[in-house]
């Protein structure tokens, strides 16, 4: 714990992942002073789609931070595909980026450095009070303990907010030397599970599954996935394949006294949402503005509002991934009508009310639905 005399601070974050991280630039632009510790080294990296939407590309600029396509590469939308159909929604507003995990983690690590943040690398944290940590056996003390240590937050077990998980798949990624073949991230959609494919590069894209049999993994996507099968033949990946689990869980509260939980701590939601990152980067912005004003209770609120409809959207799609019948039709009446896809991607990005969607629209939907 050398360089800190004095072992308080006004917030503590423990987790330095994209969640943490965002939470600590968010705090030290309020004028908070902020600590961030992880028990890794960075650059952390994860298995995950690295697709972020034009939600979560705008949420960073809100903080400060402004990406591009030279931190990787710009898409324009959504599509969905089964071996038979396909349909695509292009974005209302903004574009959206896919970006390595490593890259966009060592941007925060480097934006947060700008800011004055220091963050202690291969650190042991475990709280013994409320504003009180052991820290590599060191006790500091903090008005705040934010909580963005992931799905098995030691934070969230203390301040006994666990919750039971609703669903649990299994997600890997690898990345393929191949020139992204469209505008779009592409989600496969099969009776095994989903394959998303965002472009991270000019020459490269990353391939993401999400599958509720742990052993549908890489080797057996063309199998699962014909079509991308084909698409993907003769590329040489580029990276190992990597795996993770895709939990979703709903927590009634994510505070307690003077702890915050923020990401995947505070809940998380099925990877082929392609939110969690918006999620997180929102979160950290009205945790911000909450610590600012000292009341954790508008940060529980406020977290309640931009959580409920990438949750819904999760248990639909998590729904639709056990059904392939009904995921077909799905599919296939929207590549019907485009732009009703495209109204219901704005939905589940924020950018539209739900009671946007009228009557007739829905109607026009359900026809398609009887007739596909």
């Amino acid at each position: 714990m050398q360089g800190f005399a004095n072992k308080n601070a006004d917030a503590f974050v423990v987790g330095a992942g994209p969640a943490g991280l965002a939470a600590a630039i968010s705090l030290r632009r309020a004028g908070l002073d902020v600590v961030v510790a992880d028990a890794a080294q960075p650059a952390i990296d994860k298995a995950c789609g690295e697709g972020l939407m034009p939600d979560a590309v705008a949420a960073l600029g809100d903080l400060g931070v402004h990406l591009g396509s030279g931190y990787g590469h710009l898409f324009q939308g959504v599509s969905f595909r089964t071996e038979h159909s396909a349909a695509t929604a292009h974005f209302a507003q903004g574009k959206g980026l896919g970006v390595r995990r490593t890259v966009l983690h060592n941007l925060l690590v480097e934006h947060a450095a700008t800011l004055g943040v220091p963050i202690l690398w291969n650190t042991r944290v475990d709280v013994m009070d409320h504003g009180k940590l052991n820290v590599n056996g060191a006790e500091w003390t903090s008005r705040w303990i934010i909580g963005a240590d992931g799905q098995r937050s030691k934070i969230r077990k203390f301040a006994q907010l666990e919750h039971p998980q609703l669903s649990q798949r299994y997600g890997f990624r690898q990345h393929f030397a191949v020139a992204p073949w469209t505008d779009c991230v592409e989600v496969y959609w099969a009776a095994e599970g989903q394959a998303y494919v965002t472009p991270t590069g000019d020459n490269e894209v990353c391939v993401a599954l999400v599958m509720e049999n742990k052993n549908n993994r890489m080797m057996r996507l063309g199998d699962m996935f014909p079509s991308l099968g084909a698409r993907l033949r003769g590329s040489e990946a580029n990276s190992v394949e990597r795996g993770a689990m895709t939990i979703c869980r709903r927590l009634p509260r994510v505070t307690r006294g003077s702890i915050a939980l923020i990401g995947e701590a505070a809940g998380s939601i099925d990877a082929v949402t392609g939110e969690g990152m918006a999620l997180a980067f929102k979160q950290a912005l009205v945790l911000g503005e909450a610590l600012t004003r000292g009341d954790l209770e508008i940060y529980e609120r406020k977290n309640r509002q931009i959580r409920r409809t990438p949750f819904a959207m999760s248990q639909l799609m998590v729904f639709l991934g056990r059904h392939p019948r009904l995921q077909s039709r799905i599919i296939q009446a929207c590549s019907q009508d485009n732009a009703l896809f495209s109204r219901l991607m704005d939905v589940h990005l924020g950018m539209r009310s739900p009671l946007s969607i009228s009557p007739a629209i829905l109607t026009s939907f359900g026809w398609n639905m009887v007739t596909a």
